[in-house]
């Protein structure tokens, strides 16, 4: 399997995960506090806009899955490259906007740009 796999495989993974955190178990405070929350009624203000960024990230993880399962048969490389770059652009909006944000920034954006840096080799 190539590093371009893998890495997007990973990349898309973490988007799920974002997905699960951001819309289904945005109502438990151990979650909203991932992404600085500050009690109840402050996260029920993020709830809708959290529901909507987390399905943004669903459907990136499946364009790095279905992109890597087409690179893998030797074709998918075009959405590959976007998606992997649209995380990665992703993640610096994040860590520009919120510098506090840098774990985050690295959990989203490290596999994508390895998958993206991988691609062009």
């Amino acid at each position: 399997m190539s590093v371009v796999v893998v890495f997007s495989v990973l990349a898309g993974l973490a988007h799920v995960a974002f997905f699960f955190m951001e819309s289904v178990f945005w109502s438990k405070p151990a979650v909203w506090r991932v992404f600085g929350g500050k009690d109840q009624e402050h996260a029920d203000l993020l709830a809708f806009g959290m529901k909507n960024q987390g399905w943004y990230n669903l459907f990136l993880a499946i364009g790095a899955f279905y992109g890597a399962l087409q690179h893998s048969r030797g074709d998918g490389s075009v959405l590959l490259a976007y998606t992997m770059l649209f995380m990665v652009g992703a993640g610096l909006v994040l860590v520009v906007t919120r510098p506090k944000m840098w774990r985050g920034f690295l959990i989203q954006a490290t596999a994508p740009a390895i998958a993206a840096i991988a691609l062009l080799f």
